[in-house]
C-alpha cells in the first residue's frame, strides 16, 4: 500500500504533467494562428563616386565630352506596412563629402520585382543630403521586393 507522500508525489505529478501538456497545447494554437505581418523596414546601401564623360547636342553641334563628378555617399530607403499595405516610403541621401552635391535629383520607388513603380518629382535645388517620401494610405502593392533608386 502507498504511503501518503507517494499518493500526494503521483497527485501532484499527474497534475503537473496535464498543466504542462494544456500549456503546451496552448502556445501551439498561439503559433499556429496567422497575424498580419508587420514589415517595416530601413536600410542603408552607398555607391561610390565616379566621373561621367556626357555629350551634349545643340542644333547639330556637338559639344564636349564634358566630364562631371558624381560624388559618392549613400543611399536609405525606408517603408511603414503592414503586410502587402504599404502606408508611406521614403528615400533620403548623403554624399559622403559635404562639400560635394547632387543637384537636380529624383527617386524612382519600385514594388514586386519592378511590376510598378513611381518616380519623384525632379529637386530645384542642389544639397549634400536631401530626399522624398511618398504617402499612399494603404495602398496593396504587388509581391516581391520594394526598392529606392
Amino acid at each position: 500500500m502507498a504511503t501518503i507522500a507517494q499518493r500526494i508525489a503521483t497527485t501532484l505529478t499527474t497534475k503537473l504533467a496535464k498543466t504542462v501538456g494544456a500549456l503546451a497545447l496552448v502556445f501551439a494554437v498561439l503559433l499556429a494562428t496567422p497575424l498580419a505581418a508587420s514589415a517595416n523596414a530601413y536600410g542603408f546601401a552607398g555607391w561610390g563616386g565616379a566621373h561621367l564623360d556626357v555629350k551634349i547636342n545643340r542644333g547639330g553641334v556637338e559639344v564636349g565630352p564634358i566630364r562631371l563628378w558624381i560624388p559618392g555617399g549613400k543611399l536609405g530607403h525606408g517603408i511603414v506596412s503592414n503586410g502587402a499595405r504599404i502606408y508611406s516610403d521614403k528615400a533620403e541621401f548623403e554624399t559622403l563629402n559635404p562639400f560635394d552635391h547632387l543637384c537636380e535629383y529624383s527617386v524612382r520607388f519600385t514594388y514586386g520585382y519592378g511590376a510598378y513603380e513611381t518616380y519623384t518629382p525632379f529637386s530645384e535645388t542642389c544639397s549634400p543630403n536631401g530626399g522624398w517620401e511618398v504617402t499612399y494610405n494603404g495602398w496593396e502593392a504587388p509581391a516581391g521586393k520594394a526598392c529606392a533608386e
